[in-house]
């Protein structure tokens, strides 16, 4: 069951106090002792498209810029390889 705030309208939730279930508007202050004997929930469902979905990947970057002495002196070779080719032209 719905209830809302007879001052404004605004719609009651739900909250116990002292045991006993309330319904109190969030806006004015309004108070009012639940008188169904069901549990108040409050739920809110939140839909969410294929789009909305997040993909979460995980990479170890310390070793992806790892590289041993080898690696290196290749590297510096094909870069000192690249400016003498840029050079000449």
């Amino acid at each position: 069951m719905v209830s809302f705030c007879p001052n404004d309208g605004t719609l009651l939730m739900p909250k116990k106090e002292n045991g006993k279930s309330q319904l109190i508007c969030r806006k004015c202050g309004y108070k009012t002792e639940a008188t169904d004997n069901k549990k108040y929930r409050i739920v809110v469902k939140i839909p969410h498209t294929p789009k909305d979905k997040t993909i979460v990947l995980e990479e170890d970057l310390e070793r992806k810029y790892e590289i041993d002495e080898d690696e290196r002196e290749e590297l510096k070779r094909q870069a000192l390889e690249y400016y003498a080719e840029e050079g000449e032209t």
